[in-house]
């Protein structure tokens, strides 16, 4: 919804008031909150560059939809450079993986992150068909 300078801004300045408003006596120790708003000042631009990379890798290696298709949110659970092990939020128990995906969204996601969008089975592994978000 926005650029990344805002994204890089929002985090910052959101690190800035929780610790002002410690100093005030507004709120009680808010050191998670700041190391958090500091991360997002860093994730959140990465998660929408991933948003974009895996939009444009499934637009070229998509296989045709035909069935055996998981469409939930995704926790990143594991990831190696150039593969990610996915977890359905809903759907099962188990870890899907490993997905093919560029390396350069390897580099940039984390374990934990959440991916919503479709998985599906190809032969004998997952691919990613369609991606709608990704959140730190």
């Amino acid at each position: 919804m926005c650029g990344k300078e805002t994204m890089q801004a929002a985090g910052t300045v959101t690190k800035k008031l929780a610790k002002w408003l410690a100093e005030k006596g507004h709120i009680e120790d808010t050191e998670y909150q700041q190391e958090r708003a500091g991360a997002a000042a860093k994730d959140l631009p990465n998660a929408t560059e991933v948003v974009g990379l895996l939009n444009a890798y499934c637009d070229e290696t998509a296989p045709v939809r035909h069935g055996g298709e998981i469409e939930d949110h995704f926790w990143i659970d594991r990831i190696e450079p150039g593969k990610l092990w996915l977890k359905p939020l809903t759907a099962s128990n188990s870890v899907i993986g490993p997905i093919p995906a560029p390396k350069q969204v390897t580099a940039l996601c984390e374990p934990g992150w959440d991916i919503g969008g479709v998985v599906a089975k190809v032969g004998k592994g997952w691919r990613l068909i369609e991606v709608w978000n990704v959140s730190p």
